[in-house]
Protein backbone atom coordinates (compact mmCIF):
# COMPACT_ATOMS: atom_id res chain seq x y z
CA UNK A 1 0.00 0.00 0.00
CA UNK A 2 1.25 3.26 -1.26
CA UNK A 3 1.80 6.08 1.65
CA UNK A 4 0.15 9.00 1.65
CA UNK A 5 1.78 12.19 2.78
CA UNK A 6 0.41 14.98 4.76
CA UNK A 7 0.21 17.29 1.84
CA UNK A 8 -2.22 14.75 -0.33
CA UNK A 9 -4.10 14.34 2.71
CA UNK A 10 -4.43 18.22 3.19
CA UNK A 11 -5.21 18.99 -0.44
CA UNK A 12 -7.51 15.59 -1.21
CA UNK A 13 -11.08 18.03 -1.04
CA UNK A 14 -9.35 20.09 -4.38
CA UNK A 15 -9.40 16.58 -6.71
CA UNK A 16 -12.95 16.34 -5.94
CA UNK A 17 -13.49 20.21 -6.71
CA UNK A 18 -11.44 19.69 -9.84
CA UNK A 19 -13.32 16.70 -11.08
CA UNK A 20 -17.11 18.88 -10.56
CA UNK A 21 -15.69 22.14 -12.32
CA UNK A 22 -14.86 19.97 -14.91
CA UNK A 23 -17.78 18.69 -15.67
CA UNK A 24 -19.44 21.89 -15.31
CA UNK A 25 -17.15 23.37 -17.72
CA UNK A 26 -17.68 20.65 -20.43
CA UNK A 27 -21.53 20.54 -19.79
CA UNK A 28 -21.59 24.39 -20.30
CA UNK A 29 -19.34 24.09 -23.54
CA UNK A 30 -21.29 21.58 -24.97
CA UNK A 31 -24.55 23.33 -24.33
CA UNK A 32 -23.39 26.72 -25.86
CA UNK A 33 -22.22 24.43 -29.01
CA UNK A 34 -25.25 22.90 -29.58
CA UNK A 35 -27.05 25.35 -29.02
CA UNK A 36 -25.06 27.83 -31.69
CA UNK A 37 -25.50 24.81 -33.53
CA UNK A 38 -29.12 24.53 -33.80
CA UNK A 39 -29.47 28.44 -34.58
CA UNK A 40 -28.01 27.53 -38.10
CA UNK A 41 -30.32 24.50 -38.74
CA UNK A 42 -27.31 22.08 -37.46
CA UNK A 43 -25.23 23.00 -40.41
CA UNK A 44 -21.65 22.85 -39.59
CA UNK A 45 -20.02 24.91 -42.38
CA UNK A 46 -22.67 27.80 -41.04
CA UNK A 47 -21.63 27.46 -37.49
CA UNK A 48 -17.42 26.36 -38.06
CA UNK A 49 -16.74 26.92 -41.43
CA UNK A 50 -13.64 24.53 -43.17
CA UNK A 51 -10.31 26.52 -42.60
CA UNK A 52 -9.17 27.88 -46.34
CA UNK A 53 -5.85 28.87 -47.91
CA UNK A 54 -6.48 32.95 -47.36
CA UNK A 55 -6.27 32.64 -43.99
CA UNK A 56 -3.24 33.53 -41.61
CA UNK A 57 -1.86 30.05 -40.40
CA UNK A 58 -2.87 30.94 -36.98
CA UNK A 59 -6.82 31.87 -38.01
CA UNK A 60 -6.44 28.49 -40.19
CA UNK A 61 -5.66 26.11 -36.74
CA UNK A 62 -7.87 28.60 -34.57
CA UNK A 63 -10.85 27.48 -37.77
CA UNK A 64 -9.64 23.76 -37.68
CA UNK A 65 -10.01 23.41 -34.21
CA UNK A 66 -12.91 24.96 -33.99
CA UNK A 67 -14.39 22.80 -36.41
CA UNK A 68 -12.98 19.51 -35.06
CA UNK A 69 -14.45 20.46 -31.71
CA UNK A 70 -17.65 20.27 -33.07
CA UNK A 71 -17.07 17.64 -34.75
CA UNK A 72 -15.91 15.80 -31.55
CA UNK A 73 -19.04 16.88 -29.76
CA UNK A 74 -21.69 15.75 -32.73
CA UNK A 75 -22.52 12.84 -35.44
CA UNK A 76 -22.45 13.31 -38.91
CA UNK A 77 -26.43 13.28 -39.95
CA UNK A 78 -26.98 9.61 -41.77
CA UNK A 79 -30.13 11.20 -43.87
CA UNK A 80 -28.23 13.78 -45.37
CA UNK A 81 -31.36 15.95 -47.12
CA UNK A 82 -31.27 18.32 -50.08
CA UNK A 83 -31.52 21.55 -48.62
CA UNK A 84 -31.27 24.78 -50.59
CA UNK A 85 -27.34 25.93 -50.96
CA UNK A 86 -26.39 28.80 -50.18
CA UNK A 87 -23.17 30.04 -51.85
CA UNK A 88 -23.06 26.87 -53.43
CA UNK A 89 -22.13 24.86 -50.80
CA UNK A 90 -24.54 21.75 -49.67
CA UNK A 91 -24.99 21.76 -45.59
CA UNK A 92 -22.81 19.51 -43.45
CA UNK A 93 -25.74 18.44 -40.90
CA UNK A 94 -24.90 16.98 -37.39
CA UNK A 95 -26.70 15.64 -34.88
CA UNK A 96 -26.53 15.70 -31.47
CA UNK A 97 -24.95 12.49 -30.23
CA UNK A 98 -25.20 11.65 -26.14
CA UNK A 99 -22.32 9.21 -26.53
CA UNK A 100 -19.99 11.91 -27.80
CA UNK A 101 -20.91 14.04 -25.05
CA UNK A 102 -20.87 11.45 -22.75
CA UNK A 103 -16.83 10.67 -23.79
CA UNK A 104 -16.04 14.56 -24.00
CA UNK A 105 -17.28 15.32 -20.22
CA UNK A 106 -15.54 11.89 -19.07
CA UNK A 107 -12.36 13.23 -20.98
CA UNK A 108 -12.33 16.54 -19.25
CA UNK A 109 -12.90 14.97 -15.98
CA UNK A 110 -9.71 12.50 -17.12
CA UNK A 111 -7.79 15.56 -18.35
CA UNK A 112 -8.94 17.04 -14.32
CA UNK A 113 -7.79 14.01 -12.59
CA UNK A 114 -4.69 13.92 -14.49
CA UNK A 115 -3.33 17.84 -14.10
CA UNK A 116 -4.31 17.17 -9.86
CA UNK A 117 -2.06 14.20 -9.93
CA UNK A 118 0.65 15.88 -11.17
CA UNK A 119 -0.23 19.19 -8.59
CA UNK A 120 0.43 17.00 -5.47
CA UNK A 121 3.34 15.38 -7.00
CA UNK A 122 4.73 19.12 -8.21
CA UNK A 123 4.04 20.29 -4.81
CA UNK A 124 5.28 17.92 -2.54
CA UNK A 125 8.32 17.98 -4.48
CA UNK A 126 8.65 21.40 -4.30
CA UNK A 127 7.64 21.64 -0.36
CA UNK A 128 9.30 18.82 0.49
CA UNK A 129 9.76 16.75 3.58
CA UNK A 130 6.63 18.27 6.27
CA UNK A 131 6.13 17.63 9.87
CA UNK A 132 1.71 18.60 8.75
CA UNK A 133 0.08 20.21 6.65
CA UNK A 134 -3.55 22.11 6.66
CA UNK A 135 -5.39 23.29 3.51
CA UNK A 136 -7.85 26.44 4.52
CA UNK A 137 -9.45 28.29 1.64
CA UNK A 138 -10.76 31.67 1.36
CA UNK A 139 -13.73 32.45 -1.06
CA UNK A 140 -13.27 30.35 -4.07
CA UNK A 141 -11.34 27.22 -3.30
CA UNK A 142 -9.15 27.78 -6.39
CA UNK A 143 -9.07 31.31 -6.30
CA UNK A 144 -7.07 31.26 -2.75
CA UNK A 145 -6.30 28.41 -1.10
CA UNK A 146 -3.46 28.52 1.22
CA UNK A 147 -1.52 25.07 2.32
CA UNK A 148 -0.04 25.90 5.69
CA UNK A 149 2.65 23.55 6.27
CA UNK A 150 5.50 22.72 9.04
CA UNK A 151 8.87 21.64 7.51
CA UNK A 152 11.95 21.59 10.10
CA UNK A 153 9.92 23.54 12.66
CA UNK A 154 9.60 26.69 10.35
CA UNK A 155 5.94 27.44 9.48
CA UNK A 156 5.15 27.81 5.41
CA UNK A 157 2.29 29.15 3.30
CA UNK A 158 2.10 27.53 -0.17
CA UNK A 159 -0.74 29.77 -2.24
CA UNK A 160 -2.57 27.91 -5.13
CA UNK A 161 -4.59 28.98 -7.86
CA UNK A 162 -6.10 27.12 -10.60
CA UNK A 163 -5.35 28.42 -14.39
CA UNK A 164 -7.81 27.11 -17.32
CA UNK A 165 -5.62 26.92 -20.60
CA UNK A 166 -6.87 25.82 -23.99
CA UNK A 167 -4.43 23.35 -25.75
CA UNK A 168 -3.35 24.34 -28.95
CA UNK A 169 -5.71 21.11 -30.45
CA UNK A 170 -8.09 23.21 -28.90
CA UNK A 171 -8.70 21.31 -25.35
CA UNK A 172 -9.16 22.84 -21.88
CA UNK A 173 -6.43 21.87 -19.74
CA UNK A 174 -5.62 23.28 -15.89
CA UNK A 175 -2.64 24.21 -14.09
CA UNK A 176 -2.64 24.85 -10.83
CA UNK A 177 0.42 27.60 -10.03
CA UNK A 178 1.85 27.04 -6.39
CA UNK A 179 4.28 29.77 -4.67
CA UNK A 180 5.71 29.81 -1.25
CA UNK A 181 4.37 33.25 0.20
CA UNK A 182 6.20 35.31 2.49
CA UNK A 183 5.86 35.92 5.67
CA UNK A 184 3.16 38.15 6.75
CA UNK A 185 1.51 37.83 2.80
CA UNK A 186 -1.33 35.23 3.90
Amino acid sequence: MEKVSAIERAVQPLREIARAQARQRATCLIERMLSELKAVAWDLRRVAPSPHANMTRSEYRQADRLRQLYKQLTAPSQAQEIVVHYAGKTPEIRIQSPQAERLFIEQMIEGADIAYRLYVEKLCKKVGEIESAELQMHSDIWDCSYLYVVAGGEKQIWKTQVITNISSLGKPFYQWPTRRLKSGQA
